[in-house]
């Protein structure tokens, strides 16, 4: 699911055994050492279910990354990614004396992974975006989602570039990280360079009542969704001033920075009419799963009820993709497993992948990351075997397995073979002890 950003951590999946009470009917106190081989059954037919559904809305409260951008896509449709953000100031009761306004211009950091579109070319399109100023404040102890709005007034700049995130940018002879360079609004400048009251810069508070904040957005006339770094040192807003010292114009600047106390909102829309993806239907040799929040594989398992009770000893979920991503989007590194909980009325991370993480902080326990499977080399292994034990005693009210991207931050998109592809057939492969 997409709420985890941890540091990927791709390793061979092992064989992983649940200890659970032994008041309980599918106590795993047995190992497979004290079993006799004719007790342990491998299987591997088991029959699966794949349809593609689309996401709820999701926490995107202060994202390690920023996103921003239009895609549109014969299969997923049209993407929308945007940013709501504001600033802080490094200083308390900033005074620019003896000084006149140059420019004001907002920078953004380029990550160096994580985009979609043709900005992967060597020849990215023209993109167009358009920066607002906030009219409503983001609360510090807001828990927004990636639907929210918020209320925008005056248009402080279109501008239209050509993404170079490769780059570097030289900057008056010093090199520095790639960015995007947007100049804002001379008025706005203006208004920091003498505001009008001098005590919007007494602490952070006064001045994020005075500028709430930006939202920065793309037009359809743009081809692509560009990842940022908001903690990057070229991140900021930059006020730059001539200033008369002692009699000699000096070119000065000031940064107001977002690399902490902060708030940012990661907004993502998807349109779905212009594509295919939701038209999938269970004879289809191919089902979907896409980042920013968008389509998830809901994978069933409906003969599992059949095996009567079990002891899981170990459940392994394979599948694949037929290539290996495109030009334009690349196949995610990390895929994970949830289940929709109707009491909290969200998905939540199967308990392998939470216990793998809380045992290893790393994805080892659970698998999930891109690698080679019976010589197609687009596939993902996933352990789910506490989340099956938990299928088998009815402890799950909604049996099905969310197949998703790692974050919303992820732009990924990814075909996989479903139960009716001919050479990329999904797989449960699962080894297992009769109870009776």
């Amino acid at each position: 699911m997409q709420f985890l950003s941890k540091s990927l951590l791709l390793a061979t999946v092992v064989g992983f055994f649940i200890f659970q009470s032994c008041s309980k009917t599918t106590d795993l106190g047995l190992s497979l050492v004290e079993l006799e081989r004719s007790d342990i059954i491998y299987t591997d037919t088991l029959s699966l279910q794949m349809e593609v559904v689309e996401s709820k809305a999701i926490s995107s409260s202060n994202p390690s990354r920023w996103l921003v951008g239009y895609h549109q896509d014969p299969v997923f449709g049209e993407s929308e990614a945007a940013m709501y953000f504001n600033f802080r100031i490094s200083t308390s009761n900033l005074d620019f004396p003896n000084s006149t306004f140059d420019s004001l211009v907002l920078c953004l950091q380029y990550d160096t992974t994580g985009h979609l579109g043709d900005v992967l070319s060597n020849n990215p399109s023209t993109q167009e975006w358009e920066v607002y100023r906030m009219e409503e404040s983001i609360d510090p102890d807001g828990l927004y989602k990636n639907d929210t709005s918020f209320t925008t007034g005056a248009l402080l700049a279109s501008t239209q570039f050509s993404p170079r995130y490769r780059d570097s940018v030289m900057i008056d002879t010093i090199k520095l990280a790639p960015h995007l360079r947007i100049r804002l609004d001379d008025n706005l400048g203006e208004s920091l360079l003498n505001p009008t009251d001098s005590t919007i810069y007494a602490n952070n508070n006064k001045f994020k009542e005075f500028l709430k904040g930006l939202h920065i957005k793309s037009t359809s006339n743009s081809s692509s969704i560009i990842r940022f770094l908001p903690a990057g040192a070229q991140t900021r807003m930059i006020l730059y001033y001539t200033q008369e010292v002692d009699g000699v114009p000096t070119r000065k600047s000031f940064s107001f920075l977002v690399n902490e106390d902060i708030e940012s909102v990661l907004t993502t829309k998807h349109n779905y009419s212009s594509g295919t993806v939701l038209a999938n239907s269970a004879t289809d040799s191919l089902v979907y799963a896409q980042g920013l929040n968008g389509v998830l594989v809901k994978t069933r398992f409906p003969t599992i009820a059949n095996l009567g009770r079990i002891v899981v000893n170990k459940a392994e979920l394979v599948f694949s993709s037929p290539t290996g991503g495109s030009t334009e989007a690349t196949l995610p590194k990390q895929m994970i497993a949830a289940y929709f909980s109707p009491s909290t009325e969200k998905y939540e991370l199967v308990d392998d992948l939470q216990t793998s993480l809380r045992r290893l902080s790393s994805y080892a326990l659970f698998g999930g990351g891109l690698e080679a499977d019976n010589n197609n080399p687009y596939s993902y292994k996933m352990n789910l075997s506490q989340f099956f034990q938990k299928i088998v005693d009815n402890e799950i009210a909604d049996s099905s397995v969310y197949l998703q991207t790692l974050t919303i931050l992820e732009p990924h998109q990814l075909s996989i073979g479903s139960p009716q592809s001919q050479g990329f057939k999904p797989q449960l492969r699962l080894t297992y002890t009769k109870v009776d």
